[in-house]
């Protein structure tokens, strides 16, 4: 793992973080300050059958994965990758099939306490996970936590379970600190712990953003950072609205943003902007209640009753659907692409196109008509997602839906 061009620091009140060099003219848009390799990394559930358990390539059609004879359930892509997971995996073989049945955060904890089993010089202070946050204060009396540990511990191999307090600490430092791995189009197959990554502190106004070849984590600027700045990271969903943003956030990460962009109230209202059943303009929602619509801008019509209250409440929980909803049964572009199609025509009686769900359909819309090479409807939507993100200005990294870290 290698950091570049950034700097730790530590700030009272606030902690650690990373920040650019103070010496220098700061970092352009582009730079890489982080490029760093797993400690850990598990495939999600679902994923684990057509793709490498190494590499994360995916299954080709002309080449059938490896299957591991001991275990019967790790996939590699050919001998190479299985010689190089041969460490880790020999011990966790035995227990790995059960282990792949479970939620992927208990899966990633169980590698890792294989791992640490193997690589005893890990364990103690040498312990690459020592720094990161565990939140126990927040987790402290969980029965979730307990009842998920216990579980956990009666699938793995008794000589490998750590003592109870460093299982907790453990269970808050992965839940709280690991990144979803994607793929080229920008699917989620895998999670892991990135140590040097964790460092990188939450804004929903971000100026970094993490992409991925196979495991291997690039972390990159997308804005220009002024020497002695602060690097950060979207924690959460960017493209929602600054309630669900701060939700997410207090549930996973126990925080309260209070970022530029959560206090931008103006942009907030806008991210929730309503089609005028009159003239089909932009109505807001009142400031002071955001499931009350005021007056259209346009046309001035102001008699929204009940069933425009509800239609749009339908098309937004539509579009959340869509776009959160894992669909198994279902597979490729053009799939996609027909659900986003057949949804944009619904949300577009009602929301306006500035309303932050149209966009985040119309981002999955555009890249699967990219992906099939479908260029005049790709450039349509292209260009009505130009508008729609130059109106909320500070979401420039939109196309990443969803990234649990």
């Amino acid at each position: 793992m290698v950091r570049h061009h950034v700097e730790i620091f530590l700030e009272p009140g606030k902690g650690r973080g990373l920040r650019a060099s103070r010496s220098g003219k700061g970092l352009e848009p582009g730079t890489l300050i982080i490029s760093e390799r797993p400690y850990c990394y598990a495939l999600l559930n679902g994923e684990e059958e057509n793709h490498c358990h190494y590499c994360l390539a995916e299954e080709r059609q002309d080449e059938k994965l490896l299957v591991c004879p001991g275990c019967t359930t790790a996939r590699y892509c050919n001998k190479q990758c299985q010689k190089k997971a041969e460490l880790d995996h020999k011990c966790e073989c035995r227990g790995y099939r059960q282990l792949m049945l479970m939620p992927y955060h208990l899966r990633l904890i169980g590698r890792i306490i294989y791992r640490q089993h193997v690589r005893k010089v890990e364990t103690g202070p040498l312990d690459p996970l020592n720094d990161l946050c565990s939140h126990m204060e927040d987790l402290a009396g969980s029965f979730g936590m307990d009842s998920q540990l216990g579980h956990l511990a009666r699938i793995v191999d008794k000589d490998v379970i750590p003592n109870w307090a460093y299982f907790q600490r453990l269970f808050g430092k992965v839940t709280s600190n690991c990144f979803a791995i994607s793929n080229s189009e920008l699917k989620d197959i895998a999670v892991g712990v990135y140590p040097q990554a964790a460092m990188l502190n939450h804004s929903c106004r971000s100026n970094s953003i993490a992409t991925f070849r196979g495991p291997n984590m690039e972390v990159r600027t997308f804005a220009h950072v002024g020497p002695g700045e602060e690097v950060f990271h979207a924690y959460v969903q960017k493209g929602v609205t600054t309630d669900r943003r701060r939700d997410d956030l207090m549930e996973k990460y126990f925080f309260f943003c209070q970022c530029s962009d959560c206090l931008d109230h103006e942009r907030d209202l806008r991210m929730r902007t309503a089609k005028c059943p009159n003239c089909g303009g932009p109505v807001l929602p009142n400031p002071e209640s955001r499931s009350i619509y005021e007056k259209c801008s346009r046309c001035e019509h102001d008699e929204f009753d009940e069933e425009f209250h509800e239609k749009i409440d339908t098309a937004v929980e539509y579009a959340d659907n869509v776009v959160t909803k894992e669909r198994r049964w279902c597979n490729g572009l053009e799939y996609e692409l027909q659900f986003r199609q057949n949804c944009l025509l619904e949300i577009d009686k009602v929301l306006h196109e500035d309303n932050v769900n149209t966009i985040r359909i119309l981002v999955g819309a555009f890249h699967a008509a990219a992906g099939l090479g479908e260029w005049r409807q790709a450039i349509d939507w292209g260009l009505r997602l130009e508008r729609g993100l130059r109106q909320k200005r500070s979401i420039p990294s939109l196309t990443v839906d969803a990234h649990p870290r």
